[in-house]
């Protein structure tokens, strides 16, 4: 089994994995209050991603998921995009789903809109009846919070992907799909004069 020495200093926090792989991060503009309530999260985030990236995605996956919102890191690109591909390797689809939910909320509504990006690549082909309810679900949140933000180009496309994705399912979505292709429409005429609309 491997250790995960933690080195903690003023300047930085260094997780490393038996010289394999580590992670580091700088904690000179740390604020106080964060090392009470974000420092446990950061280190426990840092500690999934080392994890993924030497080969133990699935676990390293589980354990950045659980932690990476309630963290510092969540607005980092260098670490989200990590969580994104950890989602991918890891076949963590719905823990990347329940992270974009946790992450409806203004300031952070284009990340859960990144985060449901691979559940969308999948297809649907291997998705579980629950994971595209899940998906489903968690599209029109997003549409929703985009019209209160008054985000109407936003919200088009969304409702465009939202229609996209309803027709690939077929059956009885179709109507659905109709309807969210209208209204991306009508929040973006410039959808009708698209040669793929």
């Amino acid at each position: 089994m491997h250790t995960l020495p933690l080195f903690i200093d003023n300047a930085q926090i260094v997780v490393n994995l038996s010289g394999l792989s580590s992670l580091t991060f700088h904690t000179q503009s740390y604020p106080a209050e964060f090392v009470a309530t974000k420092l446990p999260h950061d280190i426990l985030t840092a500690v999934g991603l080392v994890l993924g990236r030497v080969g133990s995605s699935s676990l390293g996956a589980q354990i950045a998921f659980k932690h990476v919102d309630k963290s510092s890191f969540v607005g980092t690109p260098e670490i989200f995009f990590q969580v994104l591909q950890a989602i991918a390797k890891g076949r963590r689809l719905t823990d990347g789903l329940r992270l974009a939910e946790a992450l409806l909320k203004p300031e952070t509504l284009s990340l859960a809109q990144l985060l449901i990006v691979p559940a969308l690549m999948r297809g649907g082909v291997s998705l579980a009846a629950s994971e595209k309810e899940y998906l489903r679900y968690l599209m029109k949140q997003i549409i929703e919070r985009l019209e209160g933000g008054n985000r109407k180009d936003s919200a088009a496309s969304a409702h465009y992907n939202l229609g996209n994705r309803l027709r690939a399912q077929r059956g009885p979505h179709g109507r659905a799909a109709l309807k969210h292709h209208r209204l991306a429409a009508k929040g973006d005429p410039i959808y009708l004069q698209r040669h793929y609309f």
